[in-house]
């Protein structure tokens, strides 16, 4: 409120209890503020002393009366005497020259409604914060107390009709005189009702009425307790079939102490459904039936106690006496009145034993109307029985009949003294379903519009009550309805006010556009939206957004066992654009945002029907691929975006979200608007897209979304960590010792920086001395101890027991003198030193106790786990001591290096080589072994070295045997040549680095590297398409096949030959003799039983048979052709190529050793190389400078750099690794 001082005037003020006076000027203003107080009180509930009471400086403060005079500052001081005098806990009176003033808060509540436009009050930080955690809310609380209020006081008669109390407040004592209101608002009532006679009729009729049923009696004119006498006026229902006026009460009108009736009533919870969800359903089933409850609230008694608060005046005519009535029943116009007859009603619901029936009551009224429906006329009968039976005993009369099934009507008996108990239509009459204008016979939704004239003064005023007129509240003309919300929001823009006349050309606009709703009268809508009960349901829903509105919708395509298909429009939901400008990706987003809340509505409301249909799919369109990115990705967005996107996905956690084109999306027809007279024939409006009759393969799939968005959130990353002050300590040292010196150290630093100057003698120098470090030593045991067992000593401190799931239950702990945690055990009487029979609990986890054991470790002279943990357990009790003291001697590099472990990887998958059915050495190995003494002749004998060419099959394991007269490049490539021509070409050659062999055999296989590496030999390999691969140095295993070939030719050559020396054609014959005995053996293990097949040798890949085996007798004379010959020789073949696959083959499955699977050797990794002639301590150090994993990602082979710079490759199995924290770590569960 504000105000402007008009004039000074002088004035004198006095005193009518003292002899006071005082002349002030004082600024004259029209009105300082509103009558205080807001109502009036009793001053007996003040308790005032007599001798206060009658020196009052205003004797009637509790009458509301305006403000006359403010004091300042200058004069209030000046009137003060100081006195005072506490009369409760919030009010005391204050002694002035003016008499005694009353100063405090009075009420806990305001008692009426504070006529306040806006209202800003500073807060504390503590406040505002209240104001997001507090939970507590007035409505709720009011509520909750009206719900208990009704549950402990209603109650039926005799007749069965429920009496209820009227849920009052603790207002109800300041409830004021209300007759002078009532009185004056009846005369003018009165003078209404003289002007029209027909008007006067009706009203006599209707309060007739109240008093023939009873819902009206005489009130007795001495009763004392609380009243109110409700004003009334006539109300007209132009749509209404049985009751075109209405007799309304007001009980919001102000008694003389500013409470009206509704300000002491509570209002109490909702108890029904909303309209939008009641239609819903009313859409779903397959026959419906509609009804309402006659004269609903008048079926409901109020206790006799609580009727004067009902009292109305009223007389026929003006010349009779004006009389006092008490209304009998629940009345329209009090707060309390739909909560009280709507939860009569739920009531029934909740006392009957039947399910779908209850729903039906608690679910399917909307206050007096009934609208339900079930999946078959029988259904929707015993709906119509079962109601009857429940509500007639309860005093609710059920008429106005009425269902889309003409048999259902006929089944339902007429009542003969109320033509209205059953509707029965025409085709083309229509009933109102809650505010639709439905027409049953045709199962059809219209919309009509009552004839409108422009109003004189077109103002946002009258526009906004013409587009609310428009009844549509389930979204079915909403690309209309959007166009009149879109220009009213214009006016906005335009900053005009509510009762601004608008301008001549936005008049003409308006008018032309509300003129045009009337081509909706054609339009038909159905209301059933499923095909039949048993159909197969998908739900889609569209969102789409414009500059200027967003909206959705959603249709329900229903599939029949019979295969036909339909899609209706089901519900839609609106809005206009903000008026502050924003990004389509925002209002695309908001779109989104009310899909889904309109979905969850859907969901809701179908799941609460339980119907026999099946809801197969969800699923919702957009056609911003911004927004679909914004749902699928996980980066984080800003806050606007982010809070909608949750809020989408929290309730769409079971649809799929997919793109769909503009012009096929029907929520574009909101965000654009229709005109009128295009609606009825838009079929994407009312039955979506057109590939929705369609088979799912052909709806619209997910396109690419885009890989960069907009609003998504910079990451700024914020790392804080808390650790105490001297945990850096531990940290920083890895000795024991001298971490235990430097914190006594600086231990005697703080003591030497608290003593006094002049005590500065006291201070400690010179050398450490035991005390100090035992001091030091002290402080981290009770530091880590405090870290690890907090709950332990605070119980122990406490003398509580402590928790027994704590590790330390069975040692018994106390806490000794010096605030160390030390173990009870068992030996307090054993004769030994007290350290031991109670020694310090060391925590397992602690960077103390393991720098500890490793100072241990290393004064005993790197005795083992065992010997180490005896040691300490002297004065100590480390907690997994046996784990500490092993960790402790294996991370030890000198304990290590005495005894190496070298690394055994996980053994490899055999290569394809070895796998593949291939032709007998078209995958080969190949080896030298020797060099053997051979003679050149007979009778002059001259001894030369000549070698042995080994190659191995890796399919069949078959072996062929060369002679080499010597190492060179032409020698070995004749040998080559020689093999391939017997044996066939040769694809992939393997062999040996050759670096591995010591001796004789280290000169042979440098030999033979040269050999391999030359130009000429590269060169004929490449001729003949064939490659040669080898193996890692020093890594023989890698070779294993051809090593065991070389080692069982040696064996055999040295057992026959003994030291005989044989000419070169000699030792030719006899390697061919030991390579038909090694292509003879057995690959599969042999069988007790003669009925088994031959073992299959590689001589059966080579010649179909065993090399040492005799000659078959001859069956040249048997009569053959030769393709049969042909045929049996190819069956031979494949039948040894069977059974290498099913015998030989599967031995290979089975790992003989490194079965282990161990973590891979990384690049930085220190490690020992083996070497052979060297004991373990001697061993070179290396550093991992490359790792190769296999195609099983297992490193097998790396590069190495030694001390010298020197780079080499080796196998791992060469290789120790030495034992790191890091490892330490990753092994500890």
């Amino acid at each position: 409120m504000s105000s402007s001082t008009v004039r000074l005037m002088p004035c004198t003020i006095s005193s009518h209890c003292q002899n006071y006076q005082s002349s002030i000027e004082f600024h004259s203003l029209p009105t300082i503020t509103e009558r205080l107080p807001h109502q009036m009180f009793s001053m007996d509930q003040l308790n005032i002393p007599d001798d206060v009471k009658g020196n009052l400086a205003d004797p009637q403060l509790n009458v509301p009366a305006a403000v006359d005079i403010l004091f300042g500052a200058e004069l209030f001081y000046d009137i003060f005497l100081g006195a005072r005098k506490q009369l409760s806990k919030h009010i005391s009176v204050h002694n002035t020259k003016l008499g005694w003033i009353l100063v405090g808060k009075l009420f806990e509540k305001s008692l009426v409604k504070s006529k306040i436009t806006m209202l800003s009050t500073p807060v504390s930080n503590n406040s505002a914060l209240s104001l997001f955690t507090s939970t507590t809310n007035v409505q709720f609380i009011e509520e909750a107390q009206a719900e208990k209020h009704f549950s402990s006081t209603v109650k039926r008669d005799e007749s069965g009709r429920f009496v209820v109390r009227l849920p009052v407040n603790d207002k109800i004592t300041f409830l004021g005189d209300s007759r002078p209101m009532a009185e004056r608002r009846f005369y003018n009532l009165e003078r209404r009702l003289g002007k029209d006679e027909k008007l006067a009729e009706q009203y006599n009729m209707f309060i007739s009425e109240y008093l023939a049923l009873n819902h009206m009696e005489l009130a007795n004119p001495t009763w004392t307790g609380p009243k109110y006498y409700l004003p009334h006026h006539p109300v007209f229902k132009t749509n209404s079939t049985t009751t075109k006026l209405r007799v309304v009460f007001d009980g919001s009108a102000n008694t003389k102490s500013g409470i009206a009736l509704n300000d002491v009533l509570l209002k109490g919870p909702k108890v029904q459904s909303d309209i939008f969800h009641i239609l819903l359903r009313f859409r779903i089933h397959q026959v419906v039936i509609t009804a309402d409850v006659e004269k609903m609230y008048r079926q409901v008694l109020v206790a006799p106690e609580d009727r004067d608060l009902q009292r109305i005046l009223y007389r026929k005519s003006p010349t009779d006496q004006l009389q006092e009535y008490r209304l009998c029943t629940v009345t329209y116009g009090t707060k309390s009145a739909s909560y009280l007859a709507t939860r009569c009603l739920s009531e029934i619901g909740k006392c009957t034993d039947n399910p779908k029936l209850n729903r039906v009551i608690t679910q399917d009224f909307y206050v007096d109307d009934l609208l339900s429906g079930g999946a078959s006329e029988d259904e929707c009968y015993q709906i119509y029985s079962s109601l009857l039976k429940h509500f007639s005993p309860a005093g609710f009369p059920l008429r106005k009949w009425c269902s889309n099934s003409v048999n259902l009507i006929n089944q339902i008996p007429s009542a003969c003294n109320d033509p209205t108990f059953v509707l029965k239509l025409s085709e083309n009459d229509t009933v109102t379903a809650l505010g639709l204008t439905w027409q049953p016979i045709t199962d059809q939704f219209r919309f009509t519009f009552k004839h409108w004239s422009p109003p004189l003064n077109m103002t946002k005023r009258t526009l906004l009550s013409d587009i609310n007129s428009v009844y549509d509240p389930i979204g079915l003309i909403s690309p209309v309805l959007i166009l009149g919300k879109i220009f009213i929001q214009q006016l906005w823009g335009m900053k005009m006010s509510w009762d601004d006349i608008i301008p001549s050309e936005l008049q003409a606009r308006w008018i032309k556009f509300y003129n045009s709703l009337q081509s909706l009268h054609e339009l038909a809508i159905p209301r059933k939206v499923i095909n039949t009960a048993d159909s197969k349901v998908t739900i889609h829903g569209f969102c789409d957004a414009s500059q200027e509105a967003f909206g959705a919708c959603i249709y329900l395509r229903s599939a029949s066992p019979n295969g036909q298909v339909q899609v209706h429009l089901l519900a839609s939901k609106s809005r206009v654009a903000p008026m502050k400008a924003t990004t389509i990706p925002r209002l695309e987003l908001c779109g989104a945002v009310l899909l889904a809340e309109l979905l969850l509505e859907v969901k809701n409301e179908l799941g609460c029907l339980g119907m026999q249909f099946s809801i197969s799919e969800i699923l919702l369109w957009t056609d911003s691929s911004i927004v679909l990115a914004w749902l699928k990705n996980e980066v984080p967005l800003l806050s606007y975006v982010a809070n909608r996107v949750a809020r989408i996905l929290d309730i769409t956690v079971n649809a799929q979200w997919r793109h769909v084109i503009s012009k096929e999306n029907p929520a574009d027809q909101i965000t654009r608007g229709i005109h009128p007279a295009a609606l009825p024939s838009l079929s994407i409006w009312w039955n979506g897209p057109s590939w929705l009759l369609l088979k799912s393969d052909s709806w619209p799939g997910i396109p690419e979304l885009p890989s960069e968005i907009p609003e998504v959130r910079p990451v700024k990353l914020v790392l804080a960590t808390a650790h105490s002050s001297d945990s850096w300590l531990l940290n920083k040292y890895s000795s024991y010792m001298q971490l235990i010196r430097i914190t006594a150290l600086v231990q005697r630093f703080v003591h030497n920086c608290t003593i006094q100057r002049k005590l500065i003698d006291q201070r400690t120098t010179g050398a450490l001395t035991v005390q100090d470090l035992k001091a030091s030593r002290e402080f981290w045991i009770r530091k880590i101890q405090a870290e690890a067992y907090p709950s332990e000593l605070k119980a122990l401190n406490s003398n509580s027991p402590i928790h027994r799931s704590s590790c330390l239950l069975k040692l018994n702990p106390f806490v000794d003198g010096t605030g160390i945690l030390r173990v009870g055990g068992r030996l307090a009487y054993a004769p030994i030193h007290d350290n031991t029979k109670f020694p310090v609990v060391l925590p397992s986890s602690s960077t103390f106790t393991r720098l500890f054991f490793k100072y241990e470790h290393l004064r005993l002279l790197h005795v083992g786990p065992q010997a180490l943990l005896s040691h300490i357990q002297v004065n100590y009790w480390p907690i997994r001591g046996r784990s500490l003291a092993s960790r402790t001697v294996h991370q030890c590099i000198q304990c290590f290096r005495t005894n190496p472990k070298l690394i055994t990887p996980f053994m490899a998958p055999l290569p394809r080589q070895r796998t593949t059915i291939e032709r007998p050495f078209s995958q080969c190995g190949v080896d030298f072994c020797g060099p053997i003494m051979i003679r050149s002749g007979i009778r002059r004998v001259k001894t030369e070295k000549a070698y042995i060419s080994v190659f191995v099959c890796l399919v069949t394991r078959a072996i062929h045997l060369e002679l080499v007269s010597s190492l060179t490049a032409d020698a070995f490539l004749a040998t080559l040549t020689r093999f391939m021509s017997r044996r066939g070409q040769c694809s992939n050659l393997f062999s040996d680095n050759g670096t591995n062999f010591v001796g004789a055999n280290r000169k042979l296989m440098s030999q033979f590297e040269e050999i391999s590496k030359t130009h000429t030999t590269l060169s004929y390999l490449s001729e003949k398409s064939m490659q040669w691969h080898f193996i890692p140095p020093s890594a023989p295993h890698f070779g294993g096949l051809w090593e065991a070939a070389v080692k069982s030719s040696k064996q055999l050559l040295t057992k026959i030959s003994l030291n005989a020396t044989f000419t070169f054609e000699e030792a030719t014959t006899l390697l061919c003799g030991i390579e038909g005995v090694l292509n003879s053996r057995p690959m599969t293990p042999l069988s007790n039983d003669p009925s088994d097949y031959q073992a299959l040798t590689p001589a059966h890949f080579l010649i179909g048979g065993v090399i040492t085996l005799p000659p078959e007798a001859d069956s040249s004379t048997t009569p053959m052709s030769r393709l049969k010959r042909f045929a049996l020789v190819q069956s031979c073949i494949q039948q040894f190529w069977k059974r290498w696959s099913r015998e030989y083959l599967p031995q290979l499955q089975r790992r003989g050793r490194w079965i282990k699977v161990t973590r891979n050797i990384r690049v930085g990794d220190l490690c020992l190389l083996r070497q052979e002639n060297l004991p373990p301590t001697r061993w070179a150090l290396v550093r991992v400078q490359d790792v190769h994993p296999g195609p099983d990602g297992t490193v097998r082979v790396v590069t190495l750099r030694n001390s010298s710079g020197n780079i080499f490759k080796r196998p791992v199995v060469k290789l120790s690794l030495l034992p790191s924290e890091e490892d330490e770590r990753e092994e500890q569960p």
